[in-house]
C-alpha cells in the first residue's frame, strides 16, 4: 500500500512538537520496550526474547521533518 493516502495527517501537537494523527502505518513507528501504561492499555506484546514491546510514533521538531520522514517511507500526508 506504499503511496496511497491512508488519512494521514501531520499534527502540531500542544507541546510544540510535530507528529502524525489519522491513519499511521505501522511503518512509521519505533518498536520500543513497553512501558506500564502500554502493557495496562493492551498495546503491548511479547517478543521472542520474553521482554514485551510497543510501538512509538516518532516526533518531530518541524512539520518538514515529520513529512519529509512520511515520504522517504512512501507515503504522502494529506495535509
Amino acid at each position: 500500500m506504499l503511496g496511497h493516502n491512508l488519512g494521514l495527517h501531520i499534527h502540531k501537537f500542544p507541546s510544540g512538537k510535530w507528529g502524525y494523527v489519522g491513519s499511521v502505518p505501522v511503518s512509521l513507528h519505533k518498536i520500543v520496550l513497553a512501558r506500564q501504561s502500554d502493557v495496562l492499555g493492551c498495546r503491548a506484546w511479547e517478543g521472542d526474547d520474553g521482554k514485551l514491546y510497543a510501538y512509538k510514533s516518532p516526533v518531530f521538531d518541524t512539520e518538514q521533518g515529520a513529512r519529509g520522514f512520511a515520504e522517504s517511507k512512501g507515503y504522502q500526508p494529506l495535509n
